[in-house]
């Protein structure tokens, strides 16, 4: 990776107990004075990841009715997805289930009557080679509706990248460290690093894609080919900063 591939996001400099003369050209520091410095470092990363939403609904004149049908189409899903996924790097999570009851106001002025239950489940697709998706989509279309699809930069390869932009950002950090001690007008070495932190985050790409297609009915839909996307790529990030004492401070009297 080249510098060219690197961006950089401007840095704030807190410089508290700061004072700047009006006919001075550098900076003016206690002894022992802090500098927070702070950077961030982005690479823009091929996604290797796709996470794929589905959703199901099933309504039935009473709960337990509405719940067994869920259930019993979800199973049936499944067992259609994990055909396709056989000998893949992927894994699906069942999300909650969640049952209501749908009432109707007959007479204007009377009770609400419960006409009929809705159970409403989720399930998420975690596909380790994002070229999946397609597959996925088509062999869920007749147990499950589309909810959505995020194609995103996996853990693993963001550890990777990260471990690699540390330098980057430390020696960013350093370089604008000299530049403070240039302006105060002390020797590099009297700015002294005591402490640094990371954190980092990852983006993704997310996509929404037309209802109507996978929810056309079972038949239409096993004619049609497996929809091909492109994952895109993300920005992975590391945060980073740091806080410079400069020079020693002052001893407490007493001491």
């Amino acid at each position: 990776m080249t510098m060219a591939s690197l961006k950089w996001i401007p840095v704030a400099a807190s410089l508290a107990l700061f004072s700047l003369s009006p006919l001075a050209a550098t900076l003016n520091a206690h002894e022992g004075a802090e500098i927070t410095l702070s950077t961030v470092v982005s690479r823009e990363v091929k996604n290797d990841e796709c996470v794929v939403e589905l959703t199901v609904t099933r309504e039935a004149k009473t709960a337990a009715a509405a719940q067994k049908a869920l259930l019993e189409v979800t199973a049936r899903g499944m067992n259609a997805l994990k055909k396709v996924l056989a000998g893949t790097d992927s894994e699906m999570q069942s999300g909650r289930l969640y049952t209501n009851a749908n009432y109707v106001q007959r007479k204007p002025g009377s009770k609400s009557e419960i006409v009929s239950w809705t159970s409403r489940g989720s399930l998420s697709v975690t596909l380790r080679d994002p070229s999946l998706a397609g597959q996925v989509i088509e062999a869920s279309t007749p147990y499950f509706e589309f909810s959505g699809m995020q194609f995103q930069v996996s853990k693993k390869a963001a550890r990777a990248q990260r471990s690699e932009m540390i330098g980057e950002a430390v020696s960013d950090l350093g370089d604008k460290a000299a530049v403070i001690a240039k302006n105060l007008g002390r020797p590099v070495s009297d700015v002294k690093l005591i402490r640094l932190n990371f954190s980092g985050e990852t983006g993704y790409h997310p996509y929404r894609g037309d209802r109507m297609m996978v929810m056309a009915a079972a038949p239409m839909a096993a004619k049609a080919a497996a929809p091909n996307f492109e994952s895109g790529k993300s920005d992975v990030q590391l945060s980073a900063s740091a806080v410079f004492q400069v020079g020693e401070k002052p001893a407490k009297e007493g001491k």
